[in-house]
């Protein structure tokens, strides 16, 4: 996994540092998105380690694919990473994206486990508490966990 991380930091920072110059986090997130959604396919995985292909068919074969959410950067980032050999890494190069994105942004990722479905209003109330608490920007996904007997698990992914 480390080894992976390695691979894909630099171009996750790259991208970052794009996202950030012409304030198009959004943008370039749903790119990553939409690529690591592709590149988890097993069919897609098993072609692009195809050792018959060359990086220019593997560049096509995802341009064929995702070639309607390409602009000029991001299909430039496409080619560099097909070039280098990196698209079975487009998984992590998001993820880490996503990561420098929220440290930029001072948000934090929080997941709330409850035995009932909450309501509303009490989202609300974990929002707002959380935020101060955290004195941060928060997301936050509920859960409803059947094997809780009552009360809430809270995890804050920083």
């Amino acid at each position: 996994m480390s080894e992976k991380v390695t691979v894909a930091r630099p171009y996750a920072k790259s991208v970052f540092l794009i996202a950030k110059n012409d304030n198009s986090y959004k943008e370039w997130g749903d790119f990553l998105i939409i690529l690591k959604k592709v590149v988890s396919n097993l069919r897609v995985v098993s072609y692009l380690k195809n050792p018959m292909l060359n990086s220019f068919e593997k560049y096509n074969f995802l341009y064929n694919i995702c070639g309607d959410f390409l602009d000029k950067k991001n299909n430039s980032f496409l080619k560099v990473l097909a070039k280098n050999d990196r698209l079975l890494f487009l998984g992590d190069i998001c993820d880490l994206y996503e990561i420098y994105k929220e440290q930029e942004q001072n948000i934090l990722r929080i997941s709330v486990f409850s035995a009932v479905s909450l309501k509303d209003d009490s989202k609300k109330k974990f929002f707002v508490y959380l935020s101060k608490k955290f004195n941060k920007n928060v997301s936050i996904q509920f859960f409803v966990e059947k094997k809780l007997i009552g009360g809430a698990i809270v995890k804050a992914k920083d």
